[in-house]
C-alpha cells in the first residue's frame, strides 16, 4: 500500500488501461513515450529495447553456464565494435564518408571472420559494428554524435 492507503496493484490497473487505451486510440501504438515508460531507466534507452530480442537470442541457451559464456562473448564482441567506433570518433569527430572509412568497415569484418572468435563473439562484433558504422556514416544521425565515454 502506498502512503495514502491506495492499493498497488489498483493503480498498476490503472496505470495498465491509461496504456492501453493510448495505444489503442492512436491507433498505430502509444505516440506519447512518458505514457508506457516504467520511469527506472533512462529515456533514451527506449530506442534499444528492440535489441534485447537479438541479444536474448544469441545468449539464452540450454544451462545458465552455457548463458554466461555467451553473455561474455558478446560483451567481448560488443566491446571490439565499440572500440574501433571510438577510434573512428577520434579521428573523424562529426563522421565521414571517405576510403579510409570504408576501408575500416571491410577491414574489421575480415578481421573478426578470420579471428576464429567463438561464433557468438563474431555475431556480437559484426551486428554492433555495422550499427555503429552506419550512423557514423550518416552525418545526419543525432545518435552518432554522443561524447566517447558518455553512457547515460
Amino acid at each position: 500500500k502506498f502512503e495514502n492507503g491506495s492499493d498497488v496493484r489498483a493503480r498498476n490497473a490503472e496505470v495498465r488501461d491509461q496504456v492501453l487505451h493510448a495505444a489503442n486510440v492512436t491507433g498505430s501504438g502509444v505516440q506519447n513515450v512518458t505514457d508506457v515508460w516504467c520511469g527506472y531507466l533512462p529515456r533514451n534507452y527506449l530506442a534499444t529495447w528492440p535489441m534485447i530480442v537479438e541479444v536474448t537470442v544469441f545468449t539464452a541457451y540450454m544451462n545458465s553456464g552455457i548463458t554466461i559464456q555467451r553473455a561474455w562473448q558478446g560483451i567481448i564482441g560488443t566491446s571490439a565494435a565499440v572500440f574501433n567506433h571510438g577510434f573512428m570518433r577520434l579521428i573523424y569527430p562529426h563522421g565521414e564518408n571517405n576510403w579510409f572509412v570504408w576501408l575500416d568497415i571491410l577491414g574489421f569484418f575480415l578481421v573478426v571472420l578470420a579471428s576464429g572468435s567463438a561464433d557468438n563473439t563474431m555475431k556480437f562484433s559484426m551486428f554492433w559494428h555495422a550499427a555503429l558504422m552506419m550512423i557514423f556514416l550518416n552525418r545526419s544521425d543525432s545518435r552518432g554524435s554522443f561524447p566517447i565515454g558518455n553512457i547515460p
